[in-house]
């Protein structure tokens, strides 16, 4: 969690930095500089601890999944490898949604139900929507750079780093959640015994 509000962190700091270029304002060149010198490195930094933290992320949701198996929920759709959808194109735009939100019904401790009649989770809804959105508002300026690219970085990198940084504090909000959830299960499974 740590890691996640690092990178929002650093997205934030990007965006300001975004917005200051794009004021349109007169600006010395020194100062356009300096304020390109430290998007790069908030940049550099955000790529950096965007990959620990995504194979944390990864490792948690594995862990997460196999918890769903100790708190008794059986024949799931979804195994506890499923964050290899994340990569498969295609699937990656609603797998892991869908895998996240089985795993959310299956840690509830105090349903009688089966897992595929409770209730999922909003938070998981949001976070999966505020990560596509930043996926495709980061992918669209490479798209976008062959024609003008200035335009192309102002307009959208601004954006993305607004997604990406809410993207990445519901994710910390999710795992809280889960963590939340599957610890009360746990007690009272290990109670039971």
């Amino acid at each position: 969690m740590i890691l996640l509000g690092m990178i929002a962190a650093a997205h934030l700091i990007c965006f300001i930095l975004v917005l200051n270029g794009a004021a349109g304002e007169l600006v010395s060149q020194q100062q356009l500089g300096t304020t390109a010198v430290l998007y790069g490195v908030a940049l550099i930094g955000t790529i950096a601890l965007s990959i620990p933290a995504a194979i944390t992320f990864i490792v948690w949701a594995v862990r997460t999944r196999k918890n769903v198996d100790a708190l008794g929920a059986y024949d799931l759709e979804y195994s506890a490898w499923f964050p290899v959808y994340f990569v498969v194109p295609l699937l990656n735009l609603f797998v892991p949604l869908l895998a996240f939100q089985e795993i959310w019904r299956a840690s509830d401790p105090a349903s009688t139900e089966l897992p595929q009649h409770r209730r999922g989770s909003r938070i998981i809804y949001f976070w999966w929507a505020f990560f596509l959105l930043a996926s495709i508002a980061g992918t669209l300026p490479r798209l976008h750079a062959e024609r003008d690219k200035r335009a192309a970085e102002i307009g959208l990198a601004g954006p993305y780093h607004v997604l990406a940084a809410i993207a990445a504090g519901l994710a910390i909000a999710m795992i809280w959640r889960f963590l939340q959830r599957q610890r009360v299960g746990i007690a009272s499974a290990t109670a039971r015994l």
